[in-house]
């Protein structure tokens, strides 16, 4: 299995976007308007940071972002063609639509590694004050999540069965 750093998908990613636009366009001399589909999550930061920076200009590239709040929504859409290119996590939707040869995934954005954050379980002032510390104190509270067949509702069930307290992940509340 490969290994990789958020900094070298970002920069994968990056340079990923750029070979393919600049073969489907077969010279990067003009500007080429893309379609980037992101979430306002952390997760997403290397393509704002690009952004930001000019590296999509520089490499003749005009970027437009189009927000989803969750990442079943950004797979339909990079399958409708309504985004050229997104960065999602994988989802019942997104796993489907590959199956059909609707959309193709090209490679992996996160990695969690000690000292880097990633993703993170939260619980609230009060939960914490009443103890919750661990995933296996989760049990018979309120789990909330972006959406249903989400990452974040796998997320949540893969968490629940490794604790032992759940088979089956209800939408939003953890048995």
């Amino acid at each position: 299995m490969i290994s990789i750093t958020r900094r070298k998908f970002a920069a994968l990613a990056c340079s990923g976007m750029i070979a393919v636009s600049t073969f489907a366009a077969g010279s990067a001399i003009a500007q080429e308007k893309i379609t980037v589909g992101a979430l306002r999550f952390t997760s997403h930061a290397a393509s704002f940071v690009a952004f930001e920076r000019g590296y999509f200009k520089e490499q003749g590239l005009e970027v437009e972002f189009k927000f989803f709040q969750a990442a079943q929504p950004m797979a339909v859409a990079i399958a409708a063609g309504d985004v050229d290119f997104g960065v999602t996590a994988i989802s019942g939707a997104l796993i489907n639509l590959a199956k059909k040869g609707a959309i193709k995934v090209v490679g992996g954005a996160l990695h969690e590694e000690a000292g880097i954050d990633g993703q993170m379980i939260l619980v609230s002032q009060k939960a914490f004050d009443e103890g919750v510390t661990t995933p296996a104190m989760l049990k018979g509270r309120t789990y909330g999540i972006t959406q249903a067949g989400s990452s974040f509702q796998y997320m949540a069930s893969k968490i629940a069965a490794k604790e032992g307290f759940c088979r089956k992940l209800a939408l939003l509340l953890v048995h």
